[in-house]
Parts: structure tokens; sequence; C-alpha cells
């Protein structure tokens, strides 16, 4: 069955589609929503980690007074 993909497979392409739909939507929106980033950080896997706080990072860079919360996300995704 060549070229067939496993369920596990398509279950893991599906959640990578998902995730970095998410973080795009993150990192284009000026205020993102809190509701999305939480469903983000309940379940990322590790791979997506490096992406998503790249994404916040990039906010917090990009503001003169960065939220607050968004620093302290990072700080928690960090610790």
């Amino acid at each position: 069955m060549a070229g067939q993909y496993q369920p596990d497979q398509i279950r893991a392409q599906l959640h990578d589609a998902f995730y970095g739909a998410l973080i795009d939507k993150i990192r284009a929106d000026r205020y993102p929503s809190s509701t999305m980033m939480d469903m983000i950080e309940a379940g990322m896997e590790g791979h997506e980690l490096q992406e998503y706080v790249g994404a916040l990072l990039q906010k917090v860079e990009a503001d003169r007074f960065p939220s607050v919360n968004m620093l302290r996300r990072i700080q928690n995704l960090l610790d």
C-alpha cells in the first residue's frame, strides 16, 4: 500500500496544518485573540513551540509598550 497515509500520519498532517494556520493568524493580527493563543498553547507539540514563541517575540519587539499578557505567555512557555 505504498503512497497511502496511515491514520496517525493524516492526524499529524492535519494537526500541523491547523496549528500552523493559528500561528500564522497570531503573527498577522495586531492584537491576537487570547482564546486562539490559549488553544495553541494547550495543543501545540514541541516542534511548534519555536515557531509560536517566535511569532510572539516579533510582536513584543515591534511594540514600544508590549502587552504584559504577551510577555507572561512567553515567560511561561520558556520556564
